[in-house]
């Protein structure tokens, strides 16, 4: 299997696995607790379900489907990752001044390092076609 390949399957498996997420969210509510910042309304947490969607959920996704090594691929998978990269230390950081479990941390900052590494190689394969498309 090559990088390419590889990296494309991890954007879709972090498609899929943060849309499940959300969805045992909304349909467990007692597992919210688990996730957020602490004295606090379940809307605080659920306020980043959008943005999860739209660009790690649906952006992962987008990246994934395309087999094409272009640079709007190139640029997504960066967006992704670091809106993937920004959530995990947003995470950390609230577990580190005692605002927040330590869980959400301990999940985002795996994700936004394999992300990153994800849209490296991803980004190294657009790097390696010369304009006409052959390496």
């Amino acid at each position: 299997m090559s990088r390419s390949r590889l990296a494309r399957g991890y954007f879709a498996v972090q498609a899929v696995s943060v849309a499940g997420w959300w969805v045992a969210l909304w349909l467990r509510p007692e597992w919210r607790g688990l996730f957020r910042p602490f004295a606090t309304p379940d809307a605080v947490l659920l306020g980043f379900a959008p943005a999860d969607l739209l660009i790690l959920s649906l952006g992962s996704a987008l990246v994934a489907a395309s087999s094409r090594q272009t640079n709007p691929r190139r640029a997504l998978a960066w967006l992704v990752a670091g809106a993937t990269v920004y959530a995990a230390l947003y995470t950390l950081t609230l577990a580190i001044i005692g605002y927040a479990p330590f869980l959400s941390a301990l999940l985002m900052i795996p994700a936004g390092g394999a992300t990153a590494i994800a849209a490296h190689i991803l980004d190294d394969d657009v790097s390696t076609v010369s304009p006409g498309g052959t390496r």
